[in-house]
C-alpha cells in the first residue's frame, strides 16, 4: 500500500445530505471508454495507493483490488454495531440498447445508528476504481475504520484477477459485446470460473449465457442487495 501526501492546495469539498437516493446524470456512458479505463487501471503500479489531500482521503486501486475493498467496506458497515450507511448513487444512460442505465458513482453517508447527522461520506467511482472519503469527521474513517477494513481484504490473488479482468474487457471491446450485459462484475465472472476465450469460441454458449442475464446492471459493482444493510 502506497501513501502519498499531495502538496497541492484544494478547496474543501461541500458536504451535503441528498434528498434523493438516485440522481440521473444528463450524459450517456460510453461503454467502450469505461472498459478501456478498466484495462488501463490493471497496469497501475500499486494495487492500493492512498493520497491524503486537503480534507479528502483518495484511494486509487487496480480493478480487482477496488472490488475487494468495496465489498469489504459494505460488509464492515453492514455488520458495525454502532454505525450505518445511507446510500445514494448517480446513474446515466448507456450506449447499449439492452441496458437502460449504469451506476457510475455510489455515495455512502456514514451515521450513528441513533442519529441523522452525517459523520463522513465515502464516494465510490465505479469506472475509474477510485474511492474518496471526506466530511467533517473523515479522520475517524482513517483512524478507526480503514485499518479494520484493510485487514479483512485478501490481496493474494489480485494480480491474477486483474489479468483476467483485463482479458475479459479486451474481449468485450474486440467483439463489440458489452461486459455490462452480464449480471456479474468482471471480478465475479473470473471468481466463478468464467473463461473469455471459451466465450469467443462458442457463440451458442454466449447466447444462452445472455438469456439468463437481462436484468438491471450496476456497472462494475457488487450486488448491492448482498452488500449493505438498509437505512434505518
Amino acid at each position: 500500500m502506497e501513501l502519498r501526501r499531495s502538496s497541492r492546495q484544494r478547496a474543501d469539498r461541500e458536504v451535503f445530505t441528498p434528498n434523493k437516493y438516485e440522481k440521473n446524470m444528463p450524459y450517456e456512458l460510453n461503454e467502450k471508454r469505461a472498459m478501456t479505463k478498466k484495462i488501463e487501471a490493471t497496469s497501475r503500479e500499486s494495487d492500493v495507493k492512498i493520497e491524503h489531500k486537503r480534507g479528502t482521503l483518495v484511494m486509487t486501486f487496480t480493478p480487482a483490488a477496488y472490488e475487494l475493498y468495496k465489498q469489504a467496506i459494505y460488509k464492515y458497515y453492514r455488520d458495525h454495531p454502532q454505525l450505518r450507511c445511507v446510500k445514494s448513487y448517480k446513474t446515466s444512460k448507456t450506449n447499449q440498447q439492452s441496458i437502460k442505465k449504469a451506476i457510475n458513482e455510489e455515495s455512502l453517508f456514514i451515521k450513528h445508528n441513533n442519529s441523522e447527522k452525517q459523520l463522513y461520506r465515502i464516494n465510490l467511482f465505479n469506472t475509474t476504481s477510485v474511492i474518496d472519503i471526506n466530511g467533517k469527521n473523515y479522520q475517524q474513517f482513517i483512524t478507526n475504520d480503514l485499518p479494520r477494513i484493510t485487514i479483512s481484504v485478501n490481496l493474494r490473488e489480485v494480480k491474477e484477477l486483474n489479468e483476467k479482468i483485463r482479458k475479459v474487457c479486451e474481449l468485450a471491446i474486440d467483439n463489440q459485446t458489452s461486459i455490462i450485459n452480464d449480471m456479474r462484475t468482471p471480478l465475479q465472472q473470473v471468481e466463478q470460473g468464467y473463461h473469455p476465450i471459451e466465450r469467443q469460441r462458442n457463440s451458442r454458449n454466449l447466447n444462452r449465457h445472455k438469456q439468463h442475464h437481462h436484468k438491471h446492471l450496476e456497472l462494475c459493482t457488487l450486488d448491492e442487495g448482498q452488500s449493505m444493510k438498509g437505512e434505518r
